[in-house]
């Protein structure tokens, strides 16, 4: 029963940070000093590697949340921000606490936004 430890260390982090519909209960333990390592994570990235973890294809995953294949696709590899939507069916679908999405995907849209404006107004940091 080989396991890589860096990506088993990755899905258990996912899973731990993917709480049930009961927050209080996290699906798996981890030792503190690895759970703030979901922080650099993307709600895209959180994304695609519980789609992998339940053996769905994006296609799949595109017919079950009334998405299409080639919106799921550009989430993936980051092209596009995912809609508020698109969150909260994926949250259904994974069994991820939704109030936490809701929460990350806020902080990744204001960053985007501040992001979007900066580039526009062509401001520094």
């Amino acid at each position: 029963m080989g396991r890589s430890s860096g990506s088993w260390a990755i899905k258990e982090i996912l899973v731990y940070i993917a709480y049930t519909k009961t927050p209080q209960k996290p699906l798996y333990r981890i030792s503190p000093d690895l759970s703030r390592i979901y922080r650099i994570y993307s709600l895209s990235y959180l994304f695609r590697k519980l789609r992998i973890h339940k053996n769905l294809t994006k296609k799949a995953l595109a017919q079950r949340i009334g998405f299409t294949e080639e919106y799921v696709y550009r989430i993936e590899k980051d092209e596009k921000l995912p809609s508020f939507d698109y969150a909260v069916k994926c949250a259904e679908l994974f069994e991820i606490n939704p109030e936490w999405v809701k929460r990350k995907w806020l902080k990744e849209f204001l960053t985007w936004f501040e992001e979007r404006v900066r580039r526009i107004l062509e401001i520094e940091n």
